[in-house]
């Protein structure tokens, strides 16, 4: 099993939900003067066999004019068509802006348009109904509610593949869902915005960007205890990404 890191980088994003790309020699005490929250944003790809999972698509701000998803999956050796399927944690819009770019008014072009895109249902449904709230892309929903390959998962918990399985959790948004990857004998854990930095393990808390703190809060305390029991590998989305453990086959 392999496990890839997509890092977009390091950003600060203000009270009104506005991200701003930062360089290597940040000061992240003058961005919290500012209001301002530091964090690093990284999608996932678990690969087995040739079978290819991203996990979630970013923030997509674009490097040089060009997606910054596609640069990652090209250090790794990989390119678009290499992704086999697209799951989302949750709709927040820097889970999606990777989802593909606009063109034109009407028009979107998808990152990976053959891939097939799995979609918690009432979560998509909850999203477009957040026209006026500032986390939200309103046009990277219509746009993936569209998908030519989207598909809705509709239960609480379910196995997606042998090797693929999700959970509901419900705490950061309503309908925010958790993921496992297992393969050769490892366990990857990808926990979204439920478990987005080493620091949300190490001391559980209910957060105000929560939707409902205390039920995130006690998936993340059931999580601390499941995840050393089982020698979970933890994959942080929002973590800085001088922190990020080294991942890869094995």
């Amino acid at each position: 099993m392999q496990i890839l890191t997509l890092s977009e980088g390091t950003f600060a994003v203000n009270q009104a939900k506005v991200f701003e790309r930062l360089g290597p020699r940040f000061d992240a005490s003058v961005e919290r003067a500012a209001g301002r929250t530091v964090l690093g944003i990284q999608s996932f790809v678990v690969g087995i066999g040739q079978d290819y999972t991203l996990f979630d698509t970013g923030l997509g701000l674009p490097l040089a004019g060009q997606p910054p998803l596609l640069e990652a999956l090209r250090r790794h050796g990989l390119a678009a068509e290499h992704i086999t399927r697209v799951v989302f944690s949750h709709l927040h819009k820097d889970h999606t802006g990777g989802l593909g770019q606009p063109q034109g008014a009407r028009d979107y072009v998808y990152l990976f348009p053959q891939a097939a895109h799995y979609v918690q249902e009432r979560e998509l449904a909850f999203a477009l109904t957040q026209t006026a709230n500032p986390s939200y892309d309103a046009l990277a929903l219509a746009a993936l509610a569209r998908h030519p390959h989207l598909h809705y998962l509709t239960q609480d918990a379910g196995w997606l593949t042998p090797h693929l399985r999700y959970q509901v959790s419900g705490g950061h948004t309503p309908y925010h869902q958790v993921w496992w990857a297992q393969g050769d004998g490892r366990t990857a854990f990808f926990g979204g915005d439920e478990l987005p930095q080493p620091a949300y393990l190490t001391s559980p808390a209910a957060f105000k960007t929560d939707y409902d703190g205390r039920r995130a809060r006690a998936w993340r305390q059931q999580w601390a205890q499941q995840a050393a029991a089982e020698q979970w590998e933890l994959l942080y989305y929002h973590a800085l990404p001088a922190t990020l453990p080294a991942t890869g086959p094995r």
